[in-house]
């Protein structure tokens, strides 16, 4: 599965477990209605730093968040740490990295596919 959609699903669960709507998760992770929207499809693919704040504002673990519940939690742990280091980078290279980044996590989801 995607970063996107295991981001999908799980605000999509903490959606549910909460009974809320949109526009209050929306208004709860400062963003706009379409971008939960567009999280929910799995259409979006939140930044780095947007990751952090969804997995802080959803009370799960950035691992929870972009990886399956499936075996691979190494794998997610490496992706988070990469993430944060890209904290640290000047804008312009952290685009790139976060570029390599998201390719990396396909290439794990693959692994997992198969």
């Amino acid at each position: 599965m995607s970063i996107k959609q295991n981001v999908a699903r799980t605000i999509r669960r903490v959606k549910e477990e909460r009974h809320i709507s949109i526009e209050i998760l929306a208004k709860e992770l400062d963003v706009t209605k379409s971008a939960v929207q567009a999280y929910l499809k799995g259409d979006s693919n939140p930044r780095a730093d947007t990751l952090e704040l969804l997995a802080e504002k959803c009370g799960v673990s950035m691992i929870e968040l972009v990886s399956d519940p499936l075996p691979g939690g190494e794998q997610a742990e490496t992706m988070v740490g990469a993430a944060r280091l890209l904290g640290g980078l000047p804008p312009e290279k952290r685009e790139e990295c976060v570029e390599h980044l998201l390719a990396m996590a396909a290439i794990f989801a693959e692994m997992q596919d198969n």
